[in-house]
């Protein structure tokens, strides 16, 4: 499949990955050498994706409709993962203060502190199994929340197996989770709260530090695009068009970015 066609039909949850974001809202590039790749919600069940209605004001005079106008919605684009395990690390993430402690052999955290209301902001991609709906072959379909606030919220117990709980609250972006700034010239639009894609592998986004040195940045070992067209590169969000060459496992830059860019990979994989 070379591009899709852009009509699936979606099903199962396959991955749920979040991403701690720097001050600039980049992807949190720590290295040259060891790309960021987010933290993944391991054993995801489902999730409920709450899209907002627009606002709908009615005017009325002698009896009648006389008027009807809508509005952007006044809600923000709300999201509940659900997971199998409780992941204490996420638990931490997510809440921007609490730190995990170890007593003995015991790990610990806690819940309801005073940092309630003071979480970090976070991207968010989810990954569903899918089918291209003219082609009929298997596909993914993705989600990407580039802003959002996440609280993980804790259950209680019972008889049957209960899933840990993410509650996702969506920022307004002027990016997308990748980089490159909206406009309307090219997108149609200037901002979003989430996207949804499709495509043929799945996604993961590669965030390396620039050193100044650096000119070959190498995907995990294991990954391997699918085809050089499948690669895409932002630096400091912004899509880079020339000097760079994608290869199946690796990009290479013609001059090296500069020392704190922050340089970003998207590449789909099987």
């Amino acid at each position: 499949m070379a591009n899709s066609s852009g009509r699936l039909v979606y099903a199962d949850v396959k991955r749920v990955v979040a991403y701690e974001l720097d001050a600039s809202g980049n992807l949190k590039a720590t290295s040259s050498s060891t790309p960021y790749m987010g933290v993944e919600i391991d054993g995801p069940q489902a999730y409920d994706l709450t899209v907002p209605e627009p606002r709908e004001i009615t005017f009325r005079g002698g009896g009648r409709v006389t008027n009807q106008m809508s509005l952007p919605a006044s809600e923000p684009l709300k999201m509940e993962v659900r997971a199998a395990p409780e992941d204490l690390a996420l638990v931490q993430l997510f809440g921007g203060g609490p730190e995990v402690v170890a007593l003995g052999e015991m790990s610990v955290i806690s819940h309801g502190t005073e940092k309630q209301g003071s979480e970090p902001v976070v991207g968010l991609m989810v990954e569903q199994f899918a089918q291209d709906f003219d082609t009929g072959l298997n596909a993914i379909r993705n989600v990407f929340v580039p802003r959002a606030k996440v609280v993980a919220l804790s259950n209680g117990g019972g008889a049957d197996a209960i899933p840990y709980r993410y509650k996702v609250t969506s920022q307004r972006s002027k990016y997308r989770l990748w980089g490159p700034l909206l406009s309307v010239s090219t997108d149609g639009h200037e901002t979003t709260q989430f996207d949804t894609a499709m495509s043929e592998g799945d996604v993961d986004f590669l965030a390396f530090l620039g050193d100044g040195a650096t000119t070959v940045f190498n995907f995990p070992a294991g990954m391997t695009a699918i085809s050089t067209a499948k690669v895409a590169v932002t630096v400091d969000k912004v899509l880079q068009t020339s000097g760079v060459t994608p290869a199946l496992d690796k990009v290479t830059f013609a001059a090296a970015p500069a020392t704190g860019d922050v340089i970003v990979i998207k590449v789909e994989h099987l």
